[in-house]
């Protein structure tokens, strides 16, 4: 979900979050996340987040969402869409938290 030709593309800035040699090769974003099951998975996507376009994004989310929905815990999982940077904005967040941490 990087690009070394696209003006947009974080692989260089300080938001780069693989630069562990090679892991980009050897695991994607939604393969460390299945490794999180049957632990609840919430990702955050702002519509303006430089990391990549939504599309992209919601790719690689739905190869997690497919996991979850063939072990049978589908509901375990989210994506929070919102309008705004790379940044928290924690308002679903706050609920899917609430939801599978506190009643734990």
């Amino acid at each position: 979900m990087v690009s070394i030709e696209e003006p947009w593309s974080y692989m260089f800035s300080e938001e780069y979050d693989m630069l562990e040699w090679n892991l980009a090769h050897i695991a994607s974003h939604a393969e460390l996340a299945m490794l999180l099951a049957p632990r609840p998975f919430l990702v955050e996507r702002g519509h303006r987040d430089g990391v990549g376009i939504d599309e992209w994004v919601l790719a690689e989310y739905a190869r997690v969402r497919r996991f979850y929905d063939e072990m049978g815990i589908g509901e375990r999982t989210a994506i929070a869409l919102f309008n705004g940077p790379h940044r928290v904005d924690g308002a679903e967040a706050v609920r899917f938290l609430r939801r599978w941490v506190a009643e734990k």
